[in-house]
């Protein structure tokens, strides 16, 4: 029987993780690994153990190795990799992290990671999934050249992807679907995740963009631009606040309703139907998130192409690439839309308030 770990840093990784095991993998044997890298991860990981998906569940106190090697000091960082590839297998051992395995799988080579493929260099490497990243990044970009020369070549197998066609990468990795989440695993996450709110969601749903990305004149430019779509709209806007954002960034705060920062996106549309929702972002995984894993079709503004942003747009043409294989997949046309500026975007609004106003005659 192969033996097969998952390295999960984020509440999205631990549900396609919980899809891939659940879908190929329920004769086998399987550990998962929960990093510390977001604020619930000893909580979810209690639950996850009541639910038996996993034959055991750890969590990894490695964020400060990931702090290290991410310090603005160049010197620092070099230091850092040395020290911790000489310590790499004691390192490991401190974590928790055991070495007995076949078959690894991660959606992006975190620093504890990459210790542990030193530490296994006959291991077979799996990636799956982290959002819309993983159709246009190159996964071998993630490596740096020493890490290739360290790991002596060793490639990654296999991408798991709930859309492998939107993948648009040239490489010789293999893509193996994940299944759509149905109901019945919808409630499953919902109990992992302890979320079972039936609080309702506005019409219209605002994407952050996190603190750190781009300057205050981004953040401000942003939120003017989503004050003047509400007023455009009339209604009570939702906002799901990125984790290191905060509500006073927002003007006029009372005419948004904040959503959980620290509930995924996707435990939190699992309650509503998004077929009749707007998302709206400069550019979030969570535009396309519900396509992907539900093949739910919700109206979708994408902001990035607005030219009172244009100096702010830190996207390459991949994004826009990937974003056209999404809508092209779309059953119903006429729900996803680019505005180049505040007219357009304000024409947009008006035009889908009347649809939705229509249906709901």
């Amino acid at each position: 029987m192969k033996r097969r770990c998952f390295f999960c840093s984020t509440p999205y990784q631990i549900i396609v993780a919980c899809q891939i095991v659940n879908q190929y993998y329920l004769d086998g044997f399987n550990d998962i690994y929960i990093l510390n890298h977001f604020e619930n991860h000893r909580d979810i990981a209690y639950r996850l153990k009541e639910v038996s998906i996993f034959d055991n569940v750890y969590t990894v106190p490695s964020i400060e190795l990931e702090l290290q090697a991410q310090n603005e000091n160049r010197f620092i960082r070099l230091y850092s990799y040395c020290k911790n590839y000489l310590e790499s297998h004691s390192i490991l051992k401190k974590a928790g992290v055991q070495l007995h395995y076949d078959e690894v799988y991660f959606s992006y080579p975190s620093t504890i990671i990459k210790l542990f493929l030193l530490a296994n260099r006959s291991i077979k490497i799996n990636c799956f999934e982290d959002g819309t990243g993983s159709y246009f990044y190159e996964i071998e970009s993630f490596f740096n050249k020493i890490d290739k020369l360290l790991l002596r070549g060793k490639k990654v197998a296999n991408l798991f992807l709930f859309k492998p066609k939107y993948y648009s990468c040239k490489n010789n990795i293999q893509l193996i679907p994940i299944r759509t989440i149905d109901d019945d695993y919808k409630e499953l996450y919902r109990r992992i995740f302890s979320y079972n709110s039936n609080h309702p969601l506005s019409n219209y749903i605002y994407f952050d963009v996190p603190s750190d990305l781009g300057d205050i004149a981004f953040k401000t430019e942003l939120a003017n631009i989503l004050e003047g779509f509400q007023k455009k709209v009339g209604e009570k806007i939702s906002v799901k606040l990125h984790p290191r954002s905060k509500v006073v960034e927002y003007q006029n705060s009372n005419q948004y309703q904040f959503l959980d920062s620290q509930v995924p996106w996707e435990i939190i549309s699992m309650n509503h139907n998004l077929d009749d929702k707007v998302i709206i972002s400069f550019f979030s995984t969570t535009q396309v998130s519900n396509k992907i894993i539900f093949d739910e079709e919700p109206y979708v503004i994408y902001l990035f192409e607005m030219k009172e942003l244009s100096e702010y747009n830190i996207l390459d043409y991949k994004a826009k690439t990937f974003t056209d294989k999404v809508e092209k997949d779309y059953k119903i046309r006429g729900k996803v839309y680019y505005p180049s500026n505040m007219e357009e975007l304000e024409e947009i609004s008006l035009l889908i308030k009347k649809e939705l106003e229509d249906k709901n005659k």
